[in-house]
């Protein structure tokens, strides 16, 4: 079976050669997971690596699904491959269960779990309930791994799991990790796992649905949580981290519960409350936990629906309305004060001065564009809170990126917003209850705003390019202009309706993706196409060959023709040398090219792990694999913003320690010794001709040659 070849790459691995994973040096599999991966895509999963020298078994991000055409033969390799890579490796370390891996392999994957070596992070996701196991099984496997620190369960979880995994969350004494953030079950037994959960003395970061937490009022949340979250919360001493979902079909979060609990917490750093409705009557109890909390450093406030009480009107309501001037709002089309008695209380709860909040994250979508602009403006008068990211839609997206820069706050606050923009301007169109954004809009705030600090996300519906509006130039066209210059895109989706604007694809296609290469703002790009042309897509591939920038790319194509097309122009020579791209997803489900699909994810997937490695590297992995990543991505700014934030470290104290790490491996003995040539410095033999030796050689010397040198010239001695 080790000689075994798997049918869409012609390529084989040794399942019993042992894992090789030590300090300093990959396990031999991270050279061969091209070759793991064409098996693993029969079941939907693939390998990647999520931490610097740690990998996971996750579900494919090709995007295909090869599950229905798999043979039986090859399922029976595919189970031993599963289990020799859970059981035997103890470099992977994560691995996702879900419907297609638990229909076929159960009991390989439970006594995989059970005598894995290297296992950690376990994420259960299923999406039917009717899936036939021994539940039980399952839950033993997961309680008898001693080095547990994460479990996640997604999706559709079964009661007897539920059941049975709850004396397991009691007892774990290495579990620090806990979601059930979008679980849903039948008939779920709530209380028998919140009493587990309780119990628990070693989780420091949950997440948890309030059906996870009981039954009440979807609309009020009266009588939602069980009031032994109260004493749980008041109490606790571990728990760092907390988000709490209210999902659509309720019930809603108590917010007056959490809040006062969380008031007596000690250690909480970080919150999130995603509530089914924003209602005025919750903000008193957060104003009160922020206020009173000494601990808490973040706070995340989002929500599905908002009450409309107080909502912005032409009338003057009191008193402090008078030093308000009225002014017209262009999205709901009224004249009133910014400051209206809807966003009053939620200023006055989240931009207090002098509380310990460092950063705050706050959906606005449901408040109108003067108000949005009211707590913009108190933000630039608060002294303490360091981040807002404000979450908007639409309009109000374009609208705050324009007036972000009047306010003065520009440096502490980021505009994360989704806008749908039709071109041209003057076509019929509408999306579910909103009116898409003017494209004019979208010129004139590209026009007004210089910064890049924005997380903007803009869907460019496009109905014609050429063909409707008379244009003759691609380049010259507005389109191509502001997908040129503008700024403010962080994310762009070209979606095109017609099928005779997928002609003028052709023609405008090399404008357009030169716009988007030469545009260092966007970081993601979305194309899709409408259904049944054969299409040029060669522009496309050209772009992520040549763009350093873009760290996403998605495409829907229009026929198989074309998506062959890309698939052969992407895999050119030229895309080797792209160490940015990190994400590709086909929206394509048929099981062409699979061969050169798998060679295309095995380079995005170098990619994603280099910032990874890289960030190990500078704080404090000194290895050759981590020096190597941190060389190439030191010399891309879009990688450097990456490890930033792969490190999870404060910007001024990054750039100190990439500067530290720099001058490290610039010294030629460093080098030598990650590349394994020497153990501890350059030494030499006494020279018999008296010629000078390499170790003889100045430092200056030394750092001239060590210039033109990598650490991937130097070959492994073993493989």
């Amino acid at each position: 079976m080790g000689g075994a070849v798997s049918r869409y790459a012609g390529l084989s691995v040794d399942h019993r050669r042992p894992c090789t994973s030590q300090e300093g040096r990959l396990c031999h599999i991270f050279g061969s997971l091209k070759a793991w991966n064409s098996f693993l895509w029969m079941i939907g999963m693939e390998l990647q690596e999520k931490s610097a020298s740690e990998l996971s078994l996750v579900k494919a991000s090709d995007g295909t699904r090869l599950t229905e055409s798999t043979t039986v033969n090859e399922k029976v390799l595919v189970r031993m491959h599963l289990y020799h890579l859970i059981a035997e490796h103890h470099c992977v370390v994560e691995a996702t269960i879900s419907d297609d891996i638990l229909a076929d392999h159960q009991d390989t994957i439970c006594h995989a779990i059970r005598d894995s070596r290297g296992l950690k992070r376990i994420t259960l996701a299923f999406r039917s309930l009717r899936l036939l196991f021994s539940w039980a099984h399952l839950a033993e496997a997961i309680g008898s791994m001693t080095r547990l620190e994460s479990l996640s369960l997604h999706g559709n979880i079964h009661g007897d799991l539920v059941t049975s995994l709850a004396p397991i969350l009691a007892g774990s004494a290495s579990l620090s990790v806990f979601s059930a953030a979008d679980m849903r079950a039948e008939n779920p037994p709530v209380n028998v796992l919140v009493e587990g959960l309780f119990k628990n003395r070693s989780i420091t970061e949950m997440s948890l649905t309030t059906k996870a937490l009981g039954r009440g009022s979807r609309r009020t949340g009266s009588g939602s949580l069980d009031l032994g979250l109260a004493a749980y919360l008041r109490a606790n001493t571990h728990l760092t981290s907390l988000k709490i979902t209210a999902p659509l079909s309720g019930p809603e979060i108590d917010v007056m519960t959490v809040c006062m609990a969380l008031s007596e917490n000690t250690v909480l750093i970080r919150l999130d409350l995603e509530l089914y409705k924003l209602r005025a009557d919750y903000a008193n109890p957060i104003k009160r936990l922020l206020s009173s909390s000494k601990t808490l450093k973040y706070f995340s406030l989002a929500y599905q629906y908002i009450d409309r009480g107080g909502a912005a009107s032409n009338e003057r309501r009191g008193p402090a309305d008078v030093l308000s001037p009225m002014l017209y709002c262009p999205q709901c089309c009224k004249i009133h004060s910014q400051v209206t008695d809807r966003v009053r209380p939620w200023i006055m709860a989240l931009l207090t001065d002098g509380t310990a909040l460092q950063q705050l994250s706050v959906s606005m979508w449901g408040f109108c564009f003067l108000e949005c602009q009211a707590f913009l403006q108190a933000m630039a008068r608060n002294k303490t809170l360091q981040q807002l990211t404000m979450k908007v839609l639409h309009r109000n997206t374009l609208r705050m990126c324009s007036a972000l820069g009047e306010s003065g706050a520009q440096e502490r606050v980021l505009v994360n917003g989704k806008s749908t923009v039709i071109y041209p301007e003057d076509t019929p169109s509408r999306i579910g209850h909103f009116q898409p954004v003017p494209f004019s809009l979208l010129q004139a705030v590209a026009n007004e705003v210089t910064t890049t600090s924005h997380l903007t996300e803009i869907q460019l519906q496009v109905f014609s390019i050429l063909c409707v509006t008379g244009e003759t130039d691609p380049a010259s066209t507005d389109i191509v202009q502001l997908i040129e210059r503008a700024p403010c895109i962080k994310v762009l989706a070209l979606s095109f309706q017609r099928e005779c604007c997928n002609k003028c694809w052709n023609q405008c296609a090399p404008a357009i993706c030169e716009a988007v290469c030469s545009n260092p703002a966007i970081r993601d790009l979305s194309v899709r196409f409408a259904r049944r042309c054969r299409l040029y897509m060669a522009p496309l591939a050209s772009l992520l060959h040549r763009s350093r920038t873009l760290r996403g790319f998605s495409l829907e194509p229009p026929c198989p023709y074309s998506f062959t097309e890309f698939v052969t122009e992407l895999l050119k020579p030229e895309f080797e040398d792209n160490h940015t791209l990190h994400s590709l997803y086909f929206f394509y489900e048929g099981s062409e090219m699979m061969n050169e699909r798998l060679a295309i994810q095995d380079i995005v997937h170098r990619n994603w792990a280099l910032p990874k490695r890289a960030a190990a590297y500078v704080t404090g992995t000194s290895a050759k694999y981590t020096a190597d990543a941190f060389q190439k991505v030191s010399e891309s700014s879009a990688l450097i913003e990456e490890l930033r934030r792969v490190a999870s470290i404060e910007e001024a104290r990054a750039n100190e320690l990439i500067a530290e790490s720099a001058l490290r491996l610039a010294n030629f003995t460093e080098f030598m010794r990650l590349a394994g040539v020497v153990f501890d410095s350059v030494e030499c033999n006494p020279s018999e001709d008296g010629k000078v030796q390499l170790a003889d050689l100045p430092e200056l010397c030394l750092r001239r040659i060590r210039k033109f040198l990598r650490l991937s010239d130097v070959l492994d001695g073993q493989h």
